[in-house]
Formats: structure tokens, C-alpha cells, sequence
């Protein structure tokens, strides 16, 4: 008989595609494909006194400019005591032979799991994200909230990251026990029948492609640089950029860079879109200034597109310097990104990394391969036989 995981979080894993960039839907259809039953445990997060709460501390954002208030917000004690009371414990949750956290496992110090394990998976903890992702915080409410998600985690029966970053912070800051300490990258947030491999570079017009939302820290305008100066060097190159709802002034003049906008996979308009913007795509840029591990890459490399960013956070997981892509420091200038690329270009390196990039999709890059790891770990750890 299947073991059955609760799957605790707010959007439904069953239905939405957009929460955290589809991740929760694709992590839930993981689970049922590596051998488990799987039913949804929802966490009400939006009452009106949270509705309340979040609005008067964006008006503090917005007025004394000190932080990431809602981020922090989220850990809490008021707000994580009632989210975990939000979780109606029924008979669908009594049922469950264990309990499934894709992140959120601060809510742990307020629930009754009543002795049943807990998997608790994510990219990141608390406390790398903090001068990280998340800057000038209140330090004694940013000292609760590691002290509540060190407590949650170490609640966990397994904790499972989706990069050796994340992994390290949750052993190393939070004390978890390493041999319990797992890492699982992700896979391609898109359906497995419309990931078809394109061919590699050979000549002509280079279709380069950048998907981010947030423009600054996916280092949007060094992509742009990027390509101009790829276009000074004699390169045909052309960019088009996904997901920034509107693009800066200085860029829209540039009659060889494409916008496609911001992109819903939950609209199969927008969906279709996003498929044929990696069809035709040769290379791929993102110069990010901060990535917890980067989704956007299994894409790519299922897509077989040679990847470029910059070496930070979980991104060593996803893209490894010759073998897929290449990474640059986070400093790196345009001028560094074009040139590295006009020698993969000149060498023929981009058909290697093209090859590189579906070998490692197939290997730890897809959500086939994550299947057969967890369940892995699953029989590794004996979950079910404590």
C-alpha cells in the first residue's frame, strides 16, 4: 500500500502552476511519480488580521525604507502561530503517514504531527537569505525568526535543499544533523512533452534569451550590455527577455531585443509563449546578483541551451563552468560575459555545452530524475520505519 504525504503549504499543489514559479505543482506530481499517494493540507495565510498586518508594515516599507518587513514578517511567531492554527487537523490530515513542507517548517513549533515524520524541502534557509535576499532588517525580530526556523527545522525528520548552499547554512547556522542533510536539485517547471531539444549553435543570427521578474537583481541591464557588445564584435546577436512587466526606457529603442512581457504558466497563452521562446533559443544569460538555486536553468538545459550566469548562492548546482555553461563572479561586467562568449562561440564550444546541458537534465536536472532520488532518500533514511 502507498505511504500518503500531507502536503502543507497555501496554493494548491494539484492546481496552481504560478505559486513559487509552479514548483509546489510540479514538487506534488514529483512525489505521486516517485511511488506516493498525496493530498493537500492548506495553510490560510491571507485572514483580514494578516491582510491588515502585511498592509501596515508595506507602509513602513514604503516610509522608513528598513527592509524586508513582510519577508520577516512571515517568521514570525504571531504570524507563523496562525498560519499553523489555520491547518484544519481532520481526518484527511490524521490520515496522512507523513507530512510534506516545501519550506515553511517554522510552522512546525506550533503544530501536533503527533510522532509522524516530517520531509521538509526548499532552497534556502532563513539564515543565508539574510544579507542575501533580505537587507537592513530589525535585528532583534530578525533573531526571532532564525531562532523559530532552527527550531523547526531541527523538528524535521529530513531536510532536503535544492543546493549545497542551502544545505551547508542548514547544518552549519542551524545545527541540523548532516547525516539527516540532504540535497535534491530541482527540475523544469514545464510539462515533460514540451521540452523538445533544439540544436546546437552553428551560425547566424544568435538567439539569446533572459527570463527574470526582477530586473535589477537578474542583472537585466548586463544581459542588455551584453549583447551589445556582442553586436560591437561582429555577432548577429539578438535578445529576447521574458517576464519583466515593463522594460526600462533605454532599452525599448533597440529594435534587436524582443520583450514577451510577464508570462502566467498558469494562461496557456502565456505558457505557449514561454515554450517557443526556449525553442528558439542558442544561449541563455542571467547575470544574477543573488539566486537561491534558479529553476530557469533545468529549463534550459532541457531545452539543451548552454547557460551563463554568475557563480552565487545554489547556482553551482544547476550550472557547472565547461560542462553546460559558464559562470562569472557576481561582479563580472558585460564586456567579461561577451568576450567568454565570443571564444565558446569561435571554438565550437556552445555544441559541447548543448550536449552538457541534456546530459545533465537527464541525470539531476528533470523532475524524472528528482523522482528517483527522493524516493531514494526516502529508502535511505527508512522514513517509514520509525
Amino acid at each position: 500500500m502507498k505511504k500518503k504525504f500531507g502536503f502543507v503549504c497555501s496554493s494548491d499543489p494539484f492546481k496552481d502552476r504560478f505559486a513559487w514559479s509552479g514548483t509546489c505543482y510540479k514538487i506534488r506530481e514529483g512525489l505521486q511519480n516517485a511511488g506516493f499517494d498525496v493530498v493537500w493540507i492548506p495553510v490560510k495565510k491571507m485572514g483580514l488580521i494578516e491582510k491588515c498586518y502585511y498592509a501596515y508594515l508595506k507602509i513602513c516599507e514604503l516610509l522608513f525604507r528598513n527592509g524586508d518587513r513582510i519577508h520577516q514578517a512571515d517568521h514570525l511567531p504571531f504570524l507563523t502561530k496562525r498560519h499553523a492554527k489555520s491547518i484544519c487537523v481532520n481526518e484527511t490530515f490524521k490520515s496522512c503517514d507523513a507530512y510534506f513542507f516545501p519550506g515553511g517548517t517554522h510552522l512546525l513549533n506550533y503544530m501536533d504531527v503527533s510522532g509522524k515524520p516530517v520531509v521538509n524541502y526548499t532552497d534556502a534557509t532563513y539564515h543565508c537569505m539574510i544579507d542575501y535576499y533580505l537587507k537592513n532588517l530589525n535585528k532583534e525580530k530578525m533573531q526571532k525568526c532564525m531562532d523559530l526556523e532552527k527550531k523547526g527545522l531541527n523538528l524535521a525528520s529530513v531536510n532536503i535543499y535544492s543546493s549545497q548552499w542551502a544545505a551547508n547554512s542548514a547544518i552549519n547556522d542551524c545545527g541540523f544533523d548532516s547525516n539527516r542533510c540532504f540535497v535534491l536539485e530541482f527540475g523544469a517547471n514545464l510539462d515533460a512533452c514540451d521540452i523538445e531539444p533544439g540544436t546546437p549553435y552553428t551560425g547566424g543570427p544568435l538567439n539569446v534569451f533572459f527570463s527574470g521578474v526582477k530586473w535589477i537583481r537578474k542583472g537585466g541591464n548586463i544581459a542588455v550590455e551584453t549583447v551589445l557588445k556582442l553586436r560591437s564584435m561582429g555577432i548577429d546577436a539578438h535578445l529576447t527577455i521574458a517576464g519583466i512587466r515593463e522594460l526600462p526606457d533605454d532599452v525599448k529603442k533597440y529594435s534587436f531585443i524582443q520583450s514577451v512581457g510577464f508570462l502566467n504558466k498558469n494562461d496557456p497563452v502565456s505558457y505557449k509563449k514561454y515554450i517557443d521562446c526556449w525553442k528558439k533559443s542558442h544561449l541563455f544569460i542571467l547575470p544574477t546578483q543573488a539566486e537561491c538555486a534558479g529553476i530557469v536553468f533545468c529549463e534550459a538545459a532541457g531545452f539543451g541551451v548552454p547557460a551563463y550566469t554568475s557563480l552565487t548562492g545554489g547556482t553551482g548546482n544547476y550550472v557547472i563552468d565547461g560542462v553546460n555553461g559558464r559562470t562569472f563572479s557576481v561582479g563580472a561586467s558585460a564586456q567579461e560575459y561577451a568576450e567568454k562568449i565570443k571564444e565558446d562561440l569561435d571554438s565550437g564550444n556552445l555544441k559541447k555545452f548543448h550536449e552538457g546541458a541534456l546530459e545533465m537534465y537527464e541525470t539531476k536536472l528533470s523532475w524524472k530524475a528528482w523522482s528517483k532520488r527522493f524516493k531514494q532518500i526516502m529508502d535511505d533514511v527508512k522514513l517509514f520505519e520509525k
